[in-house]
């Protein structure tokens, strides 16, 4: 007998003499399909880190930009005393 654990905790055992081409085929398409849905996991990791970082860069221009106007906002009573 031989025990095959898969990812998810899942115990199958099979007995070698049984083992066939067949048998081979359905483990090696559940292997293919497991590592589908990982690539597939990865790549919508990557989109939400991309989509975060945008969000990041977004806010922090948007932030930039409030400063930028604060600063001007305070130095605008000086720069109309100067123009009089």
């Amino acid at each position: 007998m031989v025990e095959i654990v898969t990812t998810t905790g899942e115990r199958d055992v099979v007995d070698p003499g049984h083992f066939t081409s067949e048998s081979a085929q359905i483990l090696i398409g559940e292997v293919m399909g497991c590592n589908r849905d990982l690539e597939n996991i990865q790549k919508n990791i990557n989109d939400v880190k991309n989509k975060m970082k945008n969000i990041i860069k977004g806010n922090s221009f948007l932030f930039c930009g409030i400063c930028n106007l604060k600063i001007f906002y305070h130095f605008l009573p000086f720069y109309r005393k100067s123009k009089c």
